[in-house]
């Protein structure tokens, strides 16, 4: 983790000695310049017993995880995530604190992982839709131990007040400790009745570019989950694979590009995305639209496909993201693009990508067409 790629360094509480726990983020994540007040309410109200094994769900750059793990130090802190980034840079940031009993899993589905766990505790980004955050309370509650505890955190306007009444409908005994900071912090007991329910259903369109037409499914927290999105549909009708190339969907989301680039060429097709919900779309995508991928993984950028080399990378970069994220991404995608490979790249025409490229990437890169307010670019290594 480069310091061009953080931000500050962020300090909080004491530790035994009077030392504070610091904290490296990164664009990308959630709240780089300031420690949320969802977690610091959390650590207010949160009971713990240095044996608890503790469950914090969607983890970010680690904060949490990292204090509850050092409070617990007799048992096993897990964190979740379904970035790569923030879980890399969680698995950090508990190195940089000292802390050795806590466990990072990139996961889509956290009743996947083991159970067993006294607490779960759970802060969800104000950006999460309504019913991701209530199926991830769910899968929470199956990992827990017949009466462990889930403790809940966030702001009316996060809408912790919905999030409230399905606490309710999952746990026993549930009700308000207290605000902080404007943060409502609610806990619920898990009784040996506990059952599973479900809260996130899957979207199902189809779409088509050109004389081609693919099936997706998708969820709700995927960009774009409702229907294709113009800029990759931009892409998609400018763009032209040659025959057996070797090519990389960059930032695929659910596999869009792939699905359409795969179906309609014999090109060897590689996927990754730093969001492991969206590559676990992309697979079950590529699959039912008969495409055969290479493979599909997750990293940050093109951490996961670092060692190959392709001819043709296509990308739908995420411009929201921060410029440590596009930096990162520009960079790799130059370090796995062949001498004589390109890259597209979409993008909103305000943003003059084809500028920068080829002033900080070493990239001769022009706009290829233009499709209402989106550039299709084309970027080849100088």
């Amino acid at each position: 983790m480069s310091d061009a790629d953080s931000s500050d360094l962020l300090r909080v509480g004491e530790r035994e000695g009077s030392e504070e726990y610091t904290f490296r983020t990164r664009d990308g994540l959630l709240s780089t310049d300031e420690i949320r007040s969802a977690p610091i309410a959390l650590l207010d109200y949160v009971a713990v017993q240095p044996d608890d094994d503790i469950l914090v769900v969607d983890g970010n750059y680690g904060m949490l995880g990292v204090i509850l793990a050092d409070l617990a130090p007799n048992g096993e802190t897990v964190v979740t995530e379904t970035s790569a980034r923030a879980a890399e840079t969680c698995r950090k940031n508990a190195d940089r604190n000292g802390i050795e009993n806590l466990t990072v899993e990139l996961t889509a589905d956290i009743s996947s992982i083991r159970d067993g766990f006294d607490l779960a505790v759970y802060a969800p980004k104000p950006f999460s839709p309504v019913d991701v955050v209530n199926e991830r309370m769910a899968e929470a509650g199956t990992r827990l131990s017949p009466g462990g505890k889930f403790y809940i955190s966030g702001a009316k306007s996060d809408g912790i007040t919905r999030y409230s009444d399905i606490l309710s409908d999952l746990f026993t005994d549930a009700n308000r400790l207290g605000i902080v900071e404007a943060c409502h912090v609610y806990c619920g007991t898990k009784s040996e009745a506990f059952q599973r329910k479900q809260y996130l259903e899957e979207h199902e369109f189809r779409a088509s570019v050109g004389d081609y037409t693919c099936r997706f499914l998708t969820v709700p927290g995927l960009f774009s989950w409702e229907s294709l999105d113009e800029g990759t549909k931009a892409l998609l009708e400018n763009v032209t694979v040659p025959s057996e190339a070797r090519v990389l969907d960059c930032c695929c989301g659910y596999g869009a590009i792939g699905a359409f680039v795969g179906a309609r060429t014999d090109c060897k097709l590689w996927a990754t995305d730093d969001d492991v919900v969206a590559t676990t779309y992309a697979r079950r995508n590529l699959e039912r639209n008969g495409v055969s991928p290479e493979a599909v993984v997750t990293g940050d950028g093109t951490d996961a496909v670092a060692t190959d080399t392709f001819d043709v990378v296509l990308s739908n970069p995420p411009t929201h993201a921060g410029q440590g994220v596009t930096k990162k991404l520009f960079s790799g995608i130059h370090e796995v693009l062949a001498k004589d490979g390109a890259a597209y790249f979409v993008a909103n025409e305000i943003m003059n990508y084809e500028e920068k490229l080829s002033r900080d990437f070493e990239f001769a890169a022009s706009v290829k067409a233009e499709a209402g307010k989106y550039n299709v670019i084309c970027a080849k290594p100088e």
